[in-house]
């Protein structure tokens, strides 16, 4: 499983240039049998979540290959970009 985490928040300029292009994937991605999940989370309303990943700056994205975490960008990235950092992540190796 290949996961992807978004953390932006509505203040963010950057945030809100992204968001259409993460939940577009999240309506392609997020269906019944797919083995890629895409989360959108919002850092003032889950902090926690911000904290547990030491989310630093907004937007990141974290991508995750059965649960661990094998790369994250900082900042706005396009849709062929995010397609292909979950790409990559699928074919990491965890030993």
């Amino acid at each position: 499983m290949v996961e992807m985490i978004k953390f932006g928040a509505g203040w963010c300029g950057p945030c809100r240039m992204i968001k259409p292009t993460v939940d577009k994937l999240i309506e392609k991605y997020n269906t019944d049998g797919s083995d890629v999940k895409i989360t959108d989370v919002d850092v003032d309303a889950e902090s926690d979540v911000a904290q547990q990943y030491k989310v630093r700056s907004i937007p990141t994205m974290i991508f995750l290959k059965d649960g661990k975490e094998v790369s994250r960008k900082v900042g706005v990235l396009d849709e062929g970009q995010i397609e292909n950092m979950l790409k990559e992540a699928a074919t990491i190796s965890l030993n």
